[in-house]
């Protein structure tokens, strides 16, 4: 919910204004660019916070705890309840389905193949590397896709709400128009397994840039001289700093003397980050935190050999006698993210995977190892590696062919992805 740079409002005593979060840490504070003078002297009175994102307001109660006046932010206590509140009438959930657009009176034109990006009871989102003339707003396109396990929508009526274009790709949200008992039954059937499995408003898995990259509450490795410590970012505001925990090893702490270049290194999504930086002031309230300056350049490696996509699949997942029902919920090439709320599995364990396309062909008994396990809300996350598939599979064909249907599904839906070859715009004449 929280996210560094995001705008909310703040009332007390009547007065509203508005402000820009610039970092936190759960359960402790918020910080807030200071909104103005009034705002910096102590006060026990409640403070009345909204914040709107993803089409849902949030608000929550808070309290003044003080200011760091050299970095401008207004010290806030973290709230223990948010009230959210959705503008939306159904949730929207971000995944991956390819899909074809279709145009004309009765829906015989082909638009363009793209993909579903993200899809809630009354509309969404496409991205199309290549469209077929020009689709003007309030346009009625039918749309063709296979949802999970086989389902389809044939022609399902909607009416284009916007068009946009973005890295050479052009964007479609469409509203909902489902026309047939098949096609609404379809949707609504999907969005309740993306409901029982999927995160609502997951984060999108899109290329980390390195513009405004900084990870709140994400964790990272600080070398001081010759010697390496471990802290948190707690937040940021490009370019002028960011904000971290002070450097700590088996619980000591290691304070960090001015004029000294200071090496930063950390993983987010795949990628290995690394910059350099220099310590601004260390702060002592309302928790022990270091400003530093922010970097100018930040380098970057991939570590993944390929990139993760936001998918959903039903699946079921088999080790030692035990089944895990559950869904694929991101994938790439070497692995994927199995949502579930059972649990009974350990880190390390070699399993069989089983699921469905969408186009209802079968995934059997793919081999893949545990390698990470971690609760997100009510659901348990379980990361799967599918390892050297080509020595793991050799044995059975059908291991060897449950693998390459996945990928080939991976490839497909790399077609609305930001690093999928730069699309092109036809015309007709």
């Amino acid at each position: 919910m929280f996210k560094a740079g995001r705008s909310l409002t703040l009332e007390r005593g009547g007065r509203k204004v508005g402000t820009v979060l610039r970092g936190w840490k759960k359960s402790q504070y918020l910080l807030v660019d200071i909104p103005g003078g009034l705002w910096t002297a102590p006060s026990k009175e409640p403070i009345l916070c909204k914040l709107f994102s993803a089409g849902a307001a949030r608000g929550f109660k808070t309290q003044f705890l003080g200011v760091l006046r050299e970095l401008e932010l207004l010290i806030l206590n973290y709230p223990s309840d948010i009230v959210d509140k959705t503008n939306r009438s159904s949730p929207r959930f971000n995944t991956t389905l390819p899909v074809s657009v279709l145009g004309g009176p009765d829906g015989a034109q082909e638009r363009g193949e793209g993909v579903i990006t993200n899809i809630s009871k009354g509309g969404c989102q496409i991205v199309c590397p290549t469209c077929s003339g020009r689709l003007d707003i309030g346009a009625k396109l039918y749309l063709r896709a296979s949802l999970a396990a086989g389902s389809i929508i044939e022609r399902a009526s909607c009416q284009l709400r916007s068009s946009t274009l973005s890295n050479g790709q052009i964007i479609y949200n469409v509203k909902f128009n489902v026309g047939g008992k098949e096609n609404s039954t379809a949707v609504h059937e999907f969005l309740s397994n993306l409901d029982l499995f999927d995160l609502k408003e997951n984060e999108i898995l899109t290329p980390p840039k390195p513009v405004d990259l900084i990870p709140t509450g994400e964790f990272c490795q600080v070398q001081v001289e010759n010697f390496k410590f471990n802290s948190v970012f707690r937040g940021h505001f490009a370019p002028n700093y960011f904000l971290m925990d002070i450097p700590s090893l088996k619980g000591s702490v290691k304070y960090i003397p001015r004029d000294c270049l200071i090496t930063i290194r950390f993983v987010h999504k795949g990628m290995a980050y690394g910059f350099k930086t220099a310590l601004i002031r260390m702060y002592t309230k309302p928790s022990i935190v270091c400003a530093m300056e922010y970097p100018q350049q930040i380098n970057n490696i991939h570590l993944r050999k390929s990139l993760r996509l936001n998918i959903f699949l039903l699946s079921k997942l088999r080790a030692k006698q035990r089944a895990i029902d559950g869904a694929i919920i991101d994938l790439s090439k070497g692995g994927c993210l199995l949502s579930t709320q059972q649990s009974g599995i350990k880190v390390g364990e070699n399993c069989f995977l089983d699921s469905h396309l969408p186009t209802g062909a079968k995934i059997e008994r793919l081999l893949c190892q545990t390698r990470s396990l971690r609760k997100r809300e009510d659901k348990m996350m379980i990361g799967l590696d599918f390892g050297k598939h080509e020595s793991n599979l050799s044995f059975h064909q059908e291991k060897r062919d449950s693998y390459s249907l996945l990928k080939s599904y991976y490839d497909e839906c790399m077609i609305g992805h930001p690093l999928a070859q730069t699309p092109r715009v036809v015309n007709n004449d």
